[in-house]
């Protein structure tokens, strides 16, 4: 229980209209920013972190194993952790890092024009054998890379063992027909192999000779690129109808029921404990969508993220020069949660006025109300007490915002407090 429930006046010609959270979606639109439902209950969904600015030239973030790095445009990376730059002299592509059995990572630095480079303890090695390339993965001890249609791989335990007359090593040439190669997805035993216009499942074992793919059947359009990220047992990617989900066997479409939203291109996305996040428009305005692939449930960050790179330790974004991480202390002035709801309650209450509304829950919020689009209004407001309007309002269409910069607020229903008319 978050809260004890506290007691309404009620009298003559008073009516209490109660709303759970999801119950406000029946009277209107609801768009929750960093809030997120537990326990039956609003909560806060993240602490923001500001941990540096960037430089100017930061074109890209990519999160390894123990590294952020942020790719820049005059051909090198910066390890966010250590500051250290490393050349490269082309724009990368992407990072995936390599675990040997002795527990050494490699960091493997790749792009669409220049040779892999890989950084193991602070130091870049130079693998020109590895050649170009525009994703990567690792998968069964092995390190594959894709450009265009071609899959290269490593031999097993040997990652710098690349080339096609090596023993175990070798590349598979695709049908040009399913597109560019996208993404590789480690998924189980099969290696998810993601092209713009198909999705192939990879039986990749010891021996290359036993390599075979299976299709997924797949009719929902073409995959954005960049869309592509692991959410626990779910692979969740874009196309032009929506966001997907692909559970091993069958791909679903996931439904974001906000008429409000598009998606924006390039797609810019990342995951990060089980969730989906990725650059949106919300109205007029760019911002942060978070997305639980298991139930559809969403909600939003007030923040436009120029780019985003996450894994199991984090999430990290850039948004206006500036790295921002989920977690930590939370010292971010982009810390605050809100409930904005855009409502009509003439339909069932059109004799009646809005007095005022009661947050239940915890914690002190901020409140502004709209009616009928006329003047905004803030009031202060403290959980289980009624916040009284300084003039009654009609109930006819309300916009509603209640926000908080308190980490542990929780909204557990909003009740309106209206009064028939004449009495």
């Amino acid at each position: 229980m978050i809260y004890e429930k506290s007691a309404h006046p009620f009298a003559d010609g008073r009516r209490l209209l109660p709303c759970k959270p999801a119950e406000l979606k029946a009277l209107g639109s609801v768009h929750l920013i960093n809030f997120k439902q537990q326990d039956g209950a609003l909560v806060e969904a993240h602490r923001f972190e500001t941990v540096r600015s960037l430089d100017e030239q930061t074109i890209s973030l990519f999160a390894a194993a123990d590294t952020v790095y942020a790719g820049l445009n005059s051909g090198c990376v910066r390890d966010l952790s250590t500051n250290k730059i490393h050349i490269t002299t082309f724009t990368v592509s992407g990072i995936v890092t390599y675990c040997s059995t002795a527990g050494e990572h490699t960091d493997y630095i790749f792009g669409e024009k220049g040779n892999v480079h890989a950084v193991r303890d602070g130091e870049v090695l130079y693998f020109p054998d590895l050649g170009k390339a525009k994703v990567g993965a690792v998968f069964r001890e092995r390190l594959y890379l894709a450009m265009g249609s071609r899959l290269s791989y490593s031999a097993p335990l040997a990652p710098e063992k690349f080339l096609p007359t090596e023993e175990d090593a070798g590349q598979i040439d695709l049908s040009d027909l399913g597109g560019d190669i996208l993404a590789l997805v480690p998924y189980g035993d099969r290696l998810l192999v993601f092209r713009s216009y198909e999705i192939l499942k990879l039986r990749a074992d010891a021996n290359d000779l036993n390599f075979a793919f299976s299709k997924v059947k797949f009719d929902g359009g073409e995959i954005a690129a960049g869309s592509v990220q692991s959410c626990g047992r779910l692979v969740v990617f874009r196309t032009e109808r929506g966001l997907w989900t692909f559970d091993g066997e069958r791909c679903k479409r996931l439904e974001v029921e906000d008429e409000s939203v598009s998606f924006l291109s390039p797609a810019v996305s990342a995951a990060h404990g089980g969730r989906y996040y990725t650059r949106v428009k919300y109205n007029t305005s760019n911002c942060l969508l978070a997305v639980d692939p298991e139930n559809g449930e969403c909600f939003y960050v007030s923040v436009d993220p120029q780019m985003l790179a996450g894994n199991e330790k984090g999430l990290w974004f850039n948004s206006g020069g500036t790295l921002f991480h989920v977690g930590g202390s939370g010292s971010s002035a982009i810390n605050y949660s809100s409930l904005v709801c855009d409502i009509d309650l003439s339909a069932k209450w059109a004799g009646y006025v809005l007095e005022g509304v009661t947050v239940e829950g915890k914690g002190s919020f901020t409140i502004t109300v709209q009616a009928n689009g006329g003047t905004r209004k803030d009031y202060k407001a403290t959980a289980n007490e009624m916040t009284s309007f300084r003039h009654t309002l009609p109930t006819g269409r309300l916009s509603l915002n209640i926000l908080t910069y308190s980490k542990d607020a929780a909204i557990r229903e909003v009740v309106f407090h209206l009064r028939e008319v004449g009495k």
